[in-house]
Parts: structure tokens; sequence; C-alpha cells
């Protein structure tokens, strides 16, 4: 370990990123689009979706939040050991303002971790892909350890357990004859563009059946989200528009969703759920409800700090094994492991439907 620094382990957070402002809207959905500019309309679209959550996502906010979190457990867990730098994919700071500040630091390794628990070539392997190029472009040659995915961590489980709870009860006391139905979502992918063995679909279903398991939920979901523009490419099925279109016919008076791929309040939460799924829900006589986001809550960056501790005291020579706090390991994971198209029912087969 360096003597000259003790911040000795670069802690590489990486995050999608928002908009700065209305007038970045364009800037923004041009960076996600790779250099095709929206159409006046699309932008009109866009903006008018910020509008409605009150201009702006909290998104920028929340994440810096959660990467000061991260910190201040680390310091916890191994005081002055690590550092924490935050890259954004698509807004500020970027992976180069990241990389160069590293390269102005004393440090003998770096661990990546991106704000999404699932992996996907799609999602989390590009980031690594993103983080590795400005690495070699700043000459930067330390240690670079990735965690791919983190979605059947225990504390990261328990923390959506908790708003789980506590969202189903809230649904059970409405009194109603039939139990609510919950929808777990994570943002939707392209088909076209997945691999035969990505394992995004498998690992969302896993936290999926993990919590309905851990929760005793009999008729749950799994329904992807906040897919791109129709007509580009087939995303992944089936949407939430679709499940809770599908069960507006089977007198169920309360649902709760349960965002699991999803870490923090952003539009895809505030407007696609908060707004255009409760609309929805509300027009065929349902009362949606929604699981807190988990944004900067300390059970969450905790566990998002043990993990990075985690691969630091196994792949870094003079790291001890430390603790301030343990987490519960999650209960077996679901054998489960959907195809592209998810079924329609993850959960328990509803009577209705039972041959």
């Amino acid at each position: 370990m360096s003597e000259s620094n003790k911040n000795s382990i670069g802690v590489l957070i990486m995050a999608h990123g928002t908009p700065e402002s209305t007038g970045d809207i364009e800037r923004f959905y041009t960076h996600i689009r790779k250099g095709r500019k929206p159409s006046q309309t699309e932008l009109d679209e866009l903006t008018s979706r910020y509008n409605a959550i009150g201009g702006l996502s909290p998104l920028k906010q929340l994440t810096w939040d959660q990467v000061e979190g991260v910190q201040r457990a680390l310091d916890k867990i191994r005081p002055a050991t690590y550092r924490t730098f935050l890259a954004t994919k698509h807004s500020y700071p970027t992976f180069a303002d990241a990389v160069s500040a590293i390269s102005r630091d004393d440090l003998d390794g770096i661990v990546g971790l991106v704000l999404a628990p699932h992996y996907s070539m799609l999602s989390v392997e590009e980031y690594y892909t993103e983080a590795k190029k400005a690495l070699e472009e700043e000459g930067v040659s330390l240690p670079f350890l990735m965690i791919p995915s983190w979605h059947m961590n225990g504390g990261f489980l328990e923390a959506l357990a908790q708003r789980l709870r506590k969202a189903y009860s809230m649904a059970l006391a409405k009194g109603s004859d039939s139990s609510p139905i919950v929808i777990f979502t994570a943002h939707s992918l392209p088909v076209d563009l997945l691999s035969d063995d990505d394992p995004y679909p498998s690992q969302v279903n896993e936290t999926a059946s993990w919590l309905a398991n851990e929760l005793a939920i009999e008729n749950w979901y799994l329904a992807w989200q906040s897919a791109g523009k129709a007509g580009t490419f087939n995303w992944l099925k089936p949407t939430l528009e679709e499940v809770l279109e599908h069960i507006a016919d089977q007198r169920v008076s309360s649902v709760v969703i349960c965002p699991i791929g999803f870490v923090a309040d952003h539009l895809e939460i505030l407007y696609d759920i908060d707004i255009v799924a409760t609309n929805l829900a509300e027009r065929s006589g349902i009362h949606l409800l929604r699981t807190d986001s988990l944004n900067a809550d300390p059970t969450f960056t905790y566990a998002l700090a043990t993990m990075v501790d985690d691969i630091v005291s196994q792949s870094f020579k003079g790291i001890g094994r430390q603790r301030l706090l343990e987490y519960p390991e999650p209960s077996q994971s679901s054998s489960l492991s959907p195809p592209i198209n998810t079924p329609w029912w993850s959960g328990k087969v509803p009577k209705e439907r039972e041959q």
C-alpha cells in the first residue's frame, strides 16, 4: 500500500447521467442516440416529460448523494483507504473527467462499480469499455477490477424487501377482497441486440423471484418498462403497460410496482411509473402503489461499499478483512432462467389461468 497517500484504492462509480438543465435536453439525448439529434417533435415530447416531473430529474443530486454515501460507508469499513470518483455515461462529470482526477492521485488500484444491479452486454459492459478507454487514453495503468453485477447482494435485496413490505402492507390495508398483485420492473432492452447468452433477463428474474419468495408473494409479474421508440427495435416483453392492461379485468383493486432495475428516482420512475402507469391503472379502477426508490439510503450505500471492500480484500495485497456490520445473505435464489421474452406468469399462476 502506498505510504504517501493513505487513500490508495480508487473507486470509480459509474452512472447514466441526466440533463443538466432544460437547455441541455437536446445535447443529452443526442449523446444517448450516438450523435443523432432528436427531431423538434421528439424534443418537445421529451421536454414535456421533464416538465411533468417538475422541470428536471433529481437524478444528478441523488447520484452524488449515493457516491458520498458510499464514501462515508467505506470510511467506516476501512478508514483512510478509499477515494470515490464519479463518471457519467451521458452527462458530467464524464469518464475523461473522472480518470483525469484519478491520474492525479497516488493510487494502487481501481475498483469499478456501476449503479445498475443487473449485468448486460448492452449496459454494464459498455460502462466497462468506456472506463478502460478513458484509462488508456489518460495513460493510467493501475489494476482495474470491475464488479459486473450485484443483483443478489444481501444488502441490496434487504433494502428492496423493506420497501416492498411497506408498499404491500399499504395495499393490503385498502381492504379489498383480493390480494394485491406485484409487478417487478426493470429497463427494457432491444431483443435484436441482445445475445442469446446475455444474463440480463435471468438476473432480473432472480432478483424478483428472491423478493417474492422472501415476502411470500404468490401472484406477481415481471415486466419491462421504458423501451425506446417503437419500430426501431423489438424490445423485451411483456411491457409494463401490457401487464397492467392484462390484469385490468381480473377484479384486482391494488397493484404494487417494485422497480428492481433502478436505484434512484429519475424520469423512468417519476414519469413512466408515477404518471403514465398510474393513469393507466386508474382508468381501469386499479389503485397503483410504487415502492420507494433506494436513492441514498445508508443501508443501500453500505451494501455497495461492502461489495467494493470485498473485491479489494480478495484482490489487493495489504488489505485485511474487517467489518463493522454484516448484512444477511440472500436465501437460495430461484433457478428460473426465463427466455428473453419473459413468460406472462412469472409467479404463481392465478386460478383462472390454471387448466
